[in-house]
């Protein structure tokens, strides 16, 4: 969630004269909120997402830095950042709150998702027997995309603590940090995607094959959809025009208690119930890729890269 101005923030920063003090409405945490029963659910919630990682990632054949366990890490580390925060306080300065506690995840969550990009792409590009490009050109753009992104987050967390007292405008760069990197990642979804989709569909003829791809395409339908929304609301929150937002910002200086369940509401549409879809999916996955196939299952002749490796599964789940 983009940070959120309000009364309390200003009162902190130009009453003190520095920043150096224990936020309460900005970051809310289990220890000084300990009857909020919305933060209650958040953390276990998310408690049950990094569980569910492992135990998918428990399901897997492959061993080592594979796409598949390297992204269901990704997401477990994620869970473990929103269960600390949300649950210990930290004399946070200015800077290492929206560096830590709301550029930190948004960053995180761009090398997960980029990540099965990547492996999507690799994908087209060896089946299209352009393989030579994945090691010149996919790789070190991914390098340098991942490493101009964190250097991006940090120049704006800065960049944030030239706007003391200014409660209008100190977040703004958290906001324009959330609608670059979720625009991107919905942009490079979308067109990866669909083009993965169609050079898949065509290695595809079975009817039990053709709706496994398509589940692979349902995810990645829903991540879109996750992740424009989320660019839109960090776009219409820089133009004042997040109605949404601004009502949890009235609720966080007037009703506490009630700003905890938008919190809820929030972190579990764009991104609890989400992972859970994905996890869900990968762990169905699994499942089949570890069933013995029929004798009538036989290896596709156009399968370079084993799309479907003589079972009836999604490439995803031995990625």
């Amino acid at each position: 969630m983009d940070a959120v101005t309000g009364e309390e923030w200003t009162d902190v920063v130009l009453g003190k004269g520095n920043s150096t003090v224990i936020c309460t409405y900005e970051c809310p945490t289990l220890t000084d909120e300990s009857d909020s029963v919305a933060l209650w659910i958040l953390c276990g919630m998310y408690l049950v997402v990094a569980v569910s990682s492992l135990i998918v990632l428990g399901k897997g054949r492959a061993c080592g830095l594979t796409f598949r366990n390297v992204f269901l890490w990704l997401i477990c580390l994620l869970c473990v950042h929103r269960i600390v925060t949300f649950s210990l306080p930290f004399h946070w300065t200015m800077f290492t709150l929206l560096l830590v506690m709301y550029c930190l995840p948004i960053y995180l969550q761009f090398i997960t998702f980029s990540l099965l990009l990547v492996f999507l792409a690799k994908c087209l590009l060896v089946m299209q027997e352009r393989s030579y490009l994945v090691m010149r050109m996919l790789y070190p753009t991914y390098l340098v995309l991942i490493l101009g992104l964190g250097a991006a987050c940090a120049v704006l967390s800065i960049d944030a603590t030239q706007h003391d007292g200014d409660n209008a405008g100190f977040d703004q760069g958290v906001s324009r940090f959330s609608a670059i990197t979720f625009g991107l990642l919905s942009v490079l979804i979308g067109c990866t995607g669909y083009k993965t989709h169609q050079m898949i569909m065509k290695f595809v003829l079975s009817k039990q094959r053709r709706q496994q791809v398509l589940g692979v395409s349902h995810v990645i339908v829903v991540y879109f959809v996750v992740f424009i929304s989320r660019a839109l609301w960090s776009v219409c929150y820089i133009l004042n025009a997040n109605v949404l937002q601004s009502g949890m910002n009235d609720l966080q200086t007037k009703d506490a208690m009630s700003y905890y369940w938008a919190v809820l509401a929030f972190y579990s549409m764009f991104e609890i119930l989400p992972t859970c879809f994905l996890l869900v999916s990968l762990y169905r996955w699994s499942i089949a890729a570890a069933t013995p196939s029929s004798p009538r299952r036989q290896r596709r002749r156009h399968d370079p890269i084993g799309v479907t490796n003589g079972e009836d599964v999604p490439f995803l789940a031995r990625a």
